[in-house]
């Protein structure tokens, strides 16, 4: 049977859910990875110009978001574009990471 969010998260805000995630959530950050799951996979993408290569930059940028999370600033909620600038500099950082160390794939 596939893991199921709580009823307590359908309808809760991409603010709350930072908020949640911020504190150590993982329910809530398993439904913001969900939800951006296309943002985070076409910007990897854009960066490398190879699938596999995004596939594996929006990997390690997800669980990036997970272990700095601590790192989100206290203004991201959604409105302020704070937490997608937050995801995309996270990518980029771990592109231009990778790349430096002459990581491909």
């Amino acid at each position: 049977m596939p893991f199921q969010f709580s009823h307590i998260f359908q309808n809760a805000t991409d603010g709350r859910l930072v908020r949640r995630l911020k504190n150590g959530d993982f329910q809530a950050y398993g439904i913001l990875i969900r939800k951006y799951q296309y943002f985070v996979n076409s910007t990897a993408y854009k960066l490398t110009l190879d699938k596999a290569a995004g596939y594996n930059l929006a990997v390690e940028s997800m669980l990036a978001l997970w272990n700095f999370r601590a790192a989100i600033p206290k203004s991201s909620g959604i409105r302020q574009k704070g937490f997608l600038e937050f995801l995309r500099e996270l990518i980029r950082f771990y592109f231009l990471l990778n790349r430096r160390h002459g990581v491909t794939d």
